[in-house]
């Protein structure tokens, strides 16, 4: 049981973090095209880096581990049969 909350909270930790950074790639990129200048520069400077996104990526999962512990451990003290049986 415990093994497999870890693993949902991992699993969630990745996939919002990858929809998160996407969003925000998205987001940044129209920000910058639609905030130009009259000649064409951009009227604020944003980086978009690869290891910015993958420190992201990984806090969004550390968190997503994170707070998958505690129902993990709660499950994992239970029995089998009546975890599953509710």
């Amino acid at each position: 049981m415990l093994r497999i909350f870890l693993l949902q909270g991992g699993i969630l930790g990745i996939g919002g973090g990858l929809t998160g950074a996407a969003f925000g790639y998205i987001g940044l990129s129209t920000w910058m095209r639609l905030t130009s200048t009259a000649d064409g520069s951009s009227l604020f400077t944003l980086e978009l880096s690869a290891p910015l996104f993958g420190w992201t990526l990984a806090l969004a999962t550390i968190t997503g581990l994170v707070a998958a512990v505690v129902p993990a451990v709660r499950a994992s003290r239970l029995d089998p049969v009546v975890a599953i049986n509710g």
